[in-house]
């Protein structure tokens, strides 16, 4: 499976830990990851041997069919619903037709809040289910796929 993480910045930012994590366990899982990112394709030195294809937005966009079998992403992680990563998405997807998970921020409900101009309710057991069965879901779809 051809799969595509989408981070709002570059290999420093602190969202790399866990994306970085998850290439690399998918990709010595057999799976093809790519990690697009806006700009500072060369700060991929601050991880240590990735086993992941670093590239950046523009990149990717002139040539989506980037992995190696030739093909597009079959899912796109983004990292984030921020706007650069938006942005960078809806102009990829058209040459994807990939499936989509978007990664929540831990303040998504004030974003969201802040979006719709109303509070956003929603209870701690809610939220913690809500990511675990988000997790979960992306993991056995990522298996199933493989």
């Amino acid at each position: 499976m051809n799969i595509l993480f989408v981070n709002y910045g570059d290999f420093t930012s602190n969202s790399l830990n866990h994306i970085a994590g998850f290439a690399q366990t998918l990709a010595s899982k057999g799976h093809a990851c790519i990690v697009a990112v806006p700009e500072g394709i060369e700060t991929v030195s601050a991880i240590p041997a990735p086993r992941f294809t670093p590239t950046l937005f523009a990149d990717l966009l002139a040539k989506p069919a980037a992995f190696p079998d030739g093909r597009p992403a079959d899912l796109i992680h983004a990292w984030t619903p921020r706007e650069v990563v938006r942005r960078f998405v809806l102009a990829y997807q058209p040459h994807a037709r990939a499936r989509l998970v978007i990664h929540l921020e831990d303040n998504e409900d004030f974003l969201l809040a802040a979006w719709l101009r109303q509070p956003v309710e929603r209870s701690e057991e809610h939220t913690s289910e809500l990511q675990s069965h988000s997790f979960i879901s992306y993991a056995v779809f990522c298996l199933k796929k493989k």
